[in-house]
């Protein structure tokens, strides 16, 4: 794991060093940070799991799909139609959760990078009595991160209870 966090920091530390100046500035460096950090966790953390959580799978499918055909073949062929529905529902979702976390992410590095320059220029806003505009600014980047925050915990929620009155209705069955 530490491998490849190291190997995707360091790609992606040479890759922030050839781009041009004007497109690096867009960011703070402590958005770059959290961003850099947080993607890098995640990827590697995915990374990591992806081959036992196959064998997993594949495992219980192979089962129950051994099973069905022992027990009853015309089910095997609705359950295989409920998880094609299935399968196109999460990809669906997963393209739309991708966007929902970037931005996300974007919004929570913006107000971070924001609180520190804030902080460490505590003396200017004191001297300029830019305290108000300094507290508007950072309230009203705070609401925008907490409605993106709110926008994906309504996703997420949305999805685990469909998730979970599906999982109801099959243990109910029909």
């Amino acid at each position: 794991q530490l491998r490849l966090e190291k190997e995707y920091k360091q790609r992606l530390f040479n890759e922030i060093t050839v781009k041009e100046y004007q497109k690096i500035i867009e960011y703070h460096s402590s958005e770059l940070e959290v961003l850099f950090n947080e993607d890098v966790r995640n990827i590697v953390s995915k990374e990591i799991n992806v081959i036992p959580n196959i064998v997993k799978v594949l495992a219980k499918l192979f089962l129950a799909i051994g099973l069905l055909i022992y027990y009853d073949w015309k089910f095997l062929l609705v359950v295989l139609a409920f998880g094609l529905l299935g399968l196109i529902g999460a990809k669906l979702y997963s393209i739309k959760m991708k966007v929902i976390h970037k931005d996300v992410l974007e919004k929570t590095a913006s107000t971070n990078s924001y609180l520190v320059e804030s902080s460490q220029n505590i003396k200017l806003v004191r001297a300029y009595d830019a305290k108000d505009n300094v507290a508007n600014y950072y309230n009203q980047i705070l609401d925008e991160e907490i409605n993106s925050k709110r926008k994906r915990n309504f996703y997420l929620y949305s999805a685990n209870s469909i998730f979970y009155a599906f999982s109801a209705l099959i243990y109910i069955g029909p």
